[in-house]
């Protein structure tokens, strides 16, 4: 049995990868999503409640950044993200902000991560 050779397993690594991540991508793209007014409320809702540990570029700061590939990874969907925020976040009262409020603020996130969709986040998207 022949060994395939180290550039060979490379190149097939770097192509699974790419798919992955192209994958990864389309899940995001394709989730209807937030309308401007609906962006705009995230934003404030963003800065009054998750600014704190997250930064206000979402670069991170006391919490992890929002902004790293890692974050698609681990929530794939708008919906799975929403449900993540909702459930854990802000970290000091879980579950303390209106559904409306976290509907907009990760609305807002994906807005910022360049996540391209249309409409209105709602709870079935």
């Amino acid at each position: 049995m022949t060994r395939p050779r180290p550039s060979t397993f490379i190149s097939r690594a770097a192509l699974a990868l790419a798919a992955a991540s192209v994958a990864i991508a389309v899940a995001w793209s394709a989730v209807a999503g937030a309308d401007a007014a609906q962006v705009a409320s995230g934003r404030d809702v963003y800065a009054a409640n998750c600014a704190v540990c997250h930064g206000a570029s979402l670069s991170g700061g006391a919490g992890p950044s929002l902004r790293t590939a890692g974050l698609a990874v681990r929530y794939p969907t708008a919906l799975r993200l929403l449900q993540y925020v909702r459930t854990n976040m802000p970290i000091t009262a879980p579950g303390s902000l209106s559904a409306a409020e976290y509907l907009d603020a990760t609305a807002y996130i994906l807005d910022r991560r360049g996540v391209s969709f249309e409409g209105r986040l709602t709870e079935a998207a």
